[in-house]
């Protein structure tokens, strides 16, 4: 069985996505969503990483009683 994560390292990622989302949507609202600035793959980065820490953090939450 392999070791659990540091809690650390889950919010590394959380916050990983979240700069990715706020990145892209500041670049996209300062080149007025001009396609050609648009950087594809952040969005669909941010998801994985967002779905990657809540399945994580649900596999090793312990349950109540």
């Amino acid at each position: 069985m392999s070791q659990p994560q540091r809690p650390w390292q889950i919010a590394l990622l959380v916050v990983m996505a979240i700069l990715l989302t706020v990145a892209d949507t500041y670049i996209l609202i300062k080149d007025g969503f001009h396609p050609d600035h648009y950087i594809p793959y952040v969005y669909p980065a941010a998801l994985v990483f967002w779905i990657f820490a809540s399945r994580f953090v649900i596999k090793h939450t312990p349950p109540d009683g």
